[in-house]
């Protein structure tokens, strides 16, 4: 469930951005005003979320993989192009055809980086959407931000490069460190491990420590007595908090980068304690299921639909909140869903 809404608060903010002025136009918000621009206003805070999920589940699989002598190179690298490849081929073809038809319907203005000053997202006027085919190559090969930027209007594959980057460097220290072998094969992957951290992007890494944290703490669950004490109800409670006041600092901007990673480890710290909580049966395990499945393909395909939309159909006009807005807000997201799902059944299903 953390995942799926993780993904949902992404597409929630976009969708927001687009559909809404900003709160600072707002006259005299009520409750509900404000409790909507807050819980959509966390998209960046909710990719936080999805590395520390990422390190727990992928990086602390591989560090326990060594640990336990089960580790293999080929077995890995196979699960990790085929899981982003299966989403990121699909969603950059898909991200060509809604630019090149919003392009024709009129929305030029929007790819050349006119709105971006209004809604913070999508192309910009230092950097216009991008659909060269060196962009396009880039991309599928995890370079955006690195090398080349991202492609088309889809801005949230930012964090895909991190994601991969991450899936390399980390298990290529840890591989060294902890796997038996020849000394050579050491040094070729403490020598490799190196050249990929000198080559990224100084935030790329700073936030990779989130992606670390995840990793390490899943290995430390794994010991006692750190799986009593990472997996308590206490430690359950006291991460929820320091989730909740890294948020709070995340979003208000005074903790800088120190805010991210104040919410990045407390999310780290929850992730023991939901792992040993009870399954819910029901609709809620329905639910959760069905976000989870979808998130990643939401994740990476929603943006240049809505943004293709909102080019074409609204630019530059956008709502105060009321009853418009929240309707055309609801099928937005149910668009979004509904789109996520025909291409999770058509590619990342198999």
């Amino acid at each position: 469930m953390l995942r799926g809404l993780a993904a949902l608060l992404v597409v929630a903010g976009h969708l927001r951005a687009l559909l809404f002025v900003p709160y600072g136009e707002l006259q005299a918000p009520g409750l509900i005003d404000r409790l909507f621009y807050a819980g959509t206003g966390l998209g960046h805070q909710a990719v936080l979320a999805f590395f520390a999920l990422s390190g727990y589940l992928v990086g602390g699989k591989a560090l326990l993989d060594m640990r336990r002598g089960r580790f293999l190179w080929s077995h890995y690298l196979v699960a990790r192009f085929t899981r982003l490849w299966v989403v990121v081929l699909p969603a950059l073809l898909l991200t060509l055809a809604w630019d090149m038809l919003g392009f024709r319907l009129g929305g030029g203005e929007g790819y050349a980086g006119k709105w971006y000053a209004a809604i913070s997202a999508g192309p910009s006027l230092a950097q216009p959407a991008d659909h060269s085919l060196r962009t396009l190559i880039g991309n599928a090969l995890f370079l955006q931000t690195i090398a080349v930027p991202v492609y088309g209007s889809n801005g949230p594959l930012w964090s895909l490069a991190n994601e991969f980057w991450y899936y390399m460097v980390v298990p290529a220290a840890s591989a060294a460190l902890m796997v038996p072998q020849p000394a050579w094969q050491r040094v070729a992957l403490l020598i490799a491990a190196t050249l990929i951290t000198v080559s990224l992007p100084p935030l790329i890494l700073i936030l990779g420590s989130v992606w670390v944290a995840g990793a390490a703490i899943r290995l430390l669950g794994d010991l006692q007595p750190w799986h009593t004490w990472l997996s308590h109800t206490a430690m359950l409670s006291a991460s929820a908090l320091l989730v909740a006041a890294g948020a709070v600092v995340s979003k208000t901007g005074r903790g800088g980068i120190a805010g991210d990673l104040v919410l990045g480890l407390g999310f780290a710290l929850m992730l023991p304690g939901l792992a040993t909580l009870r399954p819910f049966d029901g609709i809620y395990r329905l639910t959760a299921v069905m976000l989870s499945e979808i998130s990643l393909t939401l994740y990476a395909t929603h943006f240049p639909l809505l943004a293709m939309l909102w080019y074409v159909f609204m630019a530059p006009a956008r709502h105060v909140p009321g009853a418009i807005g929240f309707a055309q807000f609801t099928g937005g997201l149910a668009l979004a869903i509904v789109s996520a799902c025909v291409l999770w059944v058509c590619f990342e299903r198999h």
